[in-house]
């Protein structure tokens, strides 16, 4: 087994916003590990290069930037663009009454929503471009898709959170670290309200196939009424799975819990924010299982609390937003012993022997922010494996 922790260079679009005709991209990107400063920036839509000015603001160790896509440059195919996104701001003021009469009439609604959801491509892609030429590791965002959208309500249940901004944040990883292709059959292990779906959608083309499970019945239910009638490879079921927190009334334990898949169906599996809530042996059939339905080269990308000697220091320093002080085990700390499940670290090397024992290879190992550290990822750490 190998792993590699990987310092590179990251970035996200936390804002896409349509004013006055023109497309603004905001974002940020840490700076740490630049080996050159930026230069300029390539800002790509279906394919297609778009001319885009850009402002450049340092600010504790990142970069926020904001490049602007002018309608009045006929370069690349700007114009296009915008009279595409105009058409989609249109639909989208139907997605505002949306629960006032289309979810009364969803043949109504889907007639005038679907063919536009389908057809109308929202993701960008943002390339930074150094001074010494080089091509730094790209990173995605949605223009507002016109997808219906959950409400602010039940994005908070998930955890909160900007919705689009952490789908974008996610699909840039799985492409520039996990090697996400296009035609893969990817499975979305607890998946919620379908957040990383919204990206996926416009990523994946018709030859993939989309398949989310959450243990919480009320998410299957909105994501498949969501998302599935827009984009038909994209599969929601439910899995009636036991958790203390999220579904005390499940039948399944999830040490006996089997996937409702064949073997080697998916390309790559994904898993945000569901290690963080599982016992070390219950991750260890989940990691079986995972190893049973990829395909042989099939990656998996999960994220945890990972505990070290400098996560625990953090901790005891009050710099964590994860209170992981109570010892579960000699391998597990929780932030409440009545409700272990709602919060959960493992040490890193008993993840690792997890890992291992399943079958998988560690490829990566990224560290996260949870803990207080100033140099990370993304907020919870991530681990990408693959099966040899």
């Amino acid at each position: 087994m190998t792993a590699v922790d990987t310092d590179f260079f990251v970035g996200k679009i936390t804002k896409t916003l349509f004013k006055k005709q023109t497309l603004y991209i905001q974002g940020l990107l840490h700076s740490d590990s630049l080996i050159s400063p930026i230069e300029t920036f390539k800002v790509n839509w279906q394919g297609k290069e778009l001319q885009a000015t850009h402002q450049l603001i340092k600010n504790d160790g990142e970069y926020h930037f904001i490049l602007t896509v002018n309608p009045n440059d006929r370069s690349s195919g700007v114009s296009h663009v915008i009279e595409e996104i105009k058409e989609s701001r249109i639909i989208n003021l139907f997605k505002r009454i949306k629960h006032l009469f289309f979810r009364k009439f969803p043949k109504v609604h889907l007639k005038i929503y679907g063919r536009q959801a389908r057809k109308q491509n929202a993701l960008v892609k943002v390339t930074p471009i150094l001074a010494n030429g080089a091509e730094s590791d790209s990173f995605y965002g949605l223009i507002p898709p016109n997808l219906p959208y959950p409400s602010d309500n039940e994005i908070k249940q998930i955890g909160g959170g900007d919705f689009l901004e952490i789908s974008g944040e996610f699909l840039s990883i799985m492409i520039e670290q996990g090697a996400l292709k296009k035609s893969d059959h990817f499975l979305d292990v607890g998946c919620g309200l379908g957040r990383m779906a919204y990206a996926l959608a416009y990523y994946l083309n018709d030859s993939a196939r989309y398949e989310g499970f959450d243990i919480y019945l009320p998410f299957i239910r909105r994501a498949k009424e969501l998302v599935s009638p827009y984009f038909p490879n994209f599969h929601f079921r439910h899995v009636n799975v036991w958790n203390s927190f999220y579904n005390p009334q499940g039948n399944i334990h999830s040490s006996a819990f089997c996937f409702p898949y064949e073997k080697s169906e998916f390309d790559f599996v994904l898993l945000t924010s569901v290690f963080t809530h599982m016992h070390l042996q219950d991750i260890h059939q989940y990691l079986t299982e995972i190893y049973r339905v990829l395909r042989t080269g099939g990656r998996c990308l999960l994220t945890c609390f990972l505990m070290t000697d400098e996560t625990k220091k953090l901790i005891e320093e009050k710099k964590s937003t994860q209170e992981l002080i109570h010892p579960l085990n000699e391998h597990s700390y929780v932030h409440s012993l009545e409700n272990p499940e709602a919060s959960i670290g493992h040490d890193e090397q008993a993840m690792r022997e997890v890992i291992t024992k399943a079958g998988f290879e560690i490829k990566k190992i990224l560290r996260g922010s949870w803990c207080g550290r100033k140099k990370f990822i993304s907020y919870q750490d991530i681990l990408i494996l693959s099966k040899e």
